[in-house]
C-alpha cells in the first residue's frame, strides 16, 4: 500500500476557508491521478447520497456541524481508499445519515478497503467492527473479536459495552 491510499475522516472536519464544497470535489480531483468522468459522477452520487446536492456551491465552514460531518465523508469516499481512518464519525450526524455511512463502509469493506475507526458508540462499532481495541484512561483494557471479550468479560452473550463496563468496573471504584 502507497502512503497515499488512505482518506481521513476528523472528528471535527477540516475546510479550506475559501472553497465552496464543489471547489474542494474539484481539488480533490486535480490530487488523484484517475479519470474526470467516473470520479465526477460518484461524486454526484455520494452528494445525492448524503443530501448535499442543494448546498455543493456553499461554503463548508458555513454548514452544520452534521452538513460538515457529511462533506468530509463524500470527500474520502471520493478518495476510494484502500485504507479508512475514521475518528468519532457519528458526532453530529442524524440517523438516515449514519445509516448511508455505515452502508458505504460495508461497501468498502467489501471491496478490500480496511477501516480503522476510534468511537465511543460501542453499540455500532459491535454491529460493523471485526475487531475491537477496547482502551480506558490511557490504557489497553482488552483487544481481539467479540467472541474474545465477552471471554474475557466472563459474558457469553454480553454486548460490547456490557464488555466494557465489566471489564472498568474495578476503575469505577
Amino acid at each position: 500500500m502507497h502512503v497515499d491510499d488512505y482518506a481521513y475522516i476528523p472528528e471535527r472536519p477540516i475546510f479550506y476557508d475559501q472553497l465552496t464544497l464543489w471547489e474542494h470535489i474539484d481539488f480533490l480531483l486535480s490530487t488523484q491521478n484517475i479519470e474526470e468522468q467516473p470520479f465526477l459522477q460518484k461524486a454526484h452520487e455520494l452528494l445525492e447520497t448524503f443530501r448535499l446536492t442543494d448546498v455543493v456551491h456553499q461554503y463548508p465552514d458555513r454548514f452544520s456541524k452534521g452538513m460538515q460531518q457529511k462533506a468530509m465523508l463524500v470527500l474520502a469516499f471520493l478518495k476510494q481508499a484502500k485504507l479508512y481512518i475514521i475518528d468519532e464519525p457519528f458526532m453530529g450526524l442524524d440517523p438516515k445519515a449514519i445509516k448511508k455511512f455505515l452502508l458505504k463502509l460495508q461497501e468498502e469493506k467489501a471491496a478490500g478497503a480496511g477501516i480503522l475507526m476510534s468511537t465511543h458508540v460501542l453499540d455500532t462499532a459491535e454491529k460493523i467492527c471485526d475487531r475491537f481495541v477496547m482502551i480506558s484512561r490511557g490504557k489497553l483494557i482488552v483487544q481481539g473479536t467479540l467472541e474474545d471479550i465477552r471471554e474475557e468479560s466472563e459474558l457469553r452473550n454480553g454486548s460490547l459495552l456490557d464488555c466494557f463496563d465489566t471489564l472498568t468496573e474495578e476503575e469505577e471504584r
